[in-house]
């Protein structure tokens, strides 16, 4: 993260805010998610602590996991070939 610590994209498209700097930008990053779909991570001291996302990207969030839930509780061989030991 740059020292001037303003609004970067990183590698995964994610926009990486710093918290102490979010206040005075959150109608523009509100605005970003609502009209392009650019998702917006607020940090602290540079970890990702927070998500800012639009309703529909919550609720297809929310459907698939669980759908994923499901699938762990009808098949959990299966959930456990593919995946492993992620926390659930």
């Amino acid at each position: 993260m740059p020292t001037d610590q303003e609004p970067q994209i990183a590698a995964d498209g994610v926009q990486e805010v710093p918290l102490t700097k979010a206040r005075p930008l959150l109608t523009r990053l509100i605005e970003q998610a609502l009209e392009d779909g650019l998702e917006s991570a607020l940090t602290v001291r540079g970890r990702r602590r927070i998500y800012l996302v639009t309703p529909g990207v919550w609720e297809r969030t929310s459907r698939e996991h669980e759908a994923i839930e499901r699938f762990r509780s009808q098949q959990p061989d299966l959930y456990a070939e593919f995946f492993g030991d992620l926390p659930g």
